[in-house]
């Protein structure tokens, strides 16, 4: 009974990195995709503002938190849009949108709110032609599927939901901010001297 057990999770563990690899080639592929042109334009835009807030929704909430967290361990000005202590945007400011459809109501009411105020807005997204795209002065387009959206997908998905969109938003935003670390000269240790001493 016993090897027969362990041969089941061998195989489990056979299988789930199996697809592991499906998810890695996924990722490899749709962030192969994105235009170097507006990663360019992004990355500059985050490191001229006086202040950078990250906004979004769901787990793609989660994510520009994320960012938002790492943009201020590198020494920026850098805050989640929820944050009670967030001060006033304005004019300098970048707005960093994630939305996979580019329609999240919060996220394009505070868009809205983000331009009026003077604050320019980036959004990353998997459909640059939606609502939150059109009021963007940046848009970055990771072209990953759902079940919801495929019409502007370049690539295809076996995940459920907006799983490949949101993996590959995360490692997205890692990216900008190693690109970041290496041109201010950082070192990880550097990095996790502003990591907060309270968790």
């Amino acid at each position: 009974m016993r090897a027969r057990g362990g041969d089941a999770r061998q195989g489990v563990t056979e299988s789930m990195i199996e697809e592991v690899e499906v998810v890695l080639q996924e990722l490899r592929a749709v962030l192969a995709a994105v235009e170097p042109k507006a990663s360019e334009t992004l990355y500059r835009g985050v490191r001229s503002a006086r202040r950078v807030i990250a906004a979004g929704m769901g787990r793609s909430g989660l994510v520009a938190k994320a960012f938002a967290q790492r943009l201020s361990h590198l020494g920026l000005d850098a805050r989640a849009y929820d944050e009670v202590t967030l001060p006033r945007i304005g004019k300098g400011d970048l707005l960093v949108a994630a939305s996979g459809s580019g329609e999240t109501p919060s996220t394009l009411l505070k868009v809205k709110l983000a331009r009026a105020a003077g604050a320019r807005v980036a959004l990353v997204t998997a459909r640059p032609k939606s609502s939150i795209g059109r009021l963007a002065r940046v848009v970055v387009h990771i072209p990953a599927p759902s079940r919801v959206w495929r019409d502007q997908a370049l690539v295809g998905s076996v995940q459920p939901g907006r799983s490949l969109f949101e993996q590959a938003l995360l490692v997205y935003f890692d990216a900008l901010v190693l690109r970041l670390m290496e041109e201010q000269g950082l070192e990880d240790d550097d990095v996790m001297a502003r990591h907060s001493n309270l968790d």
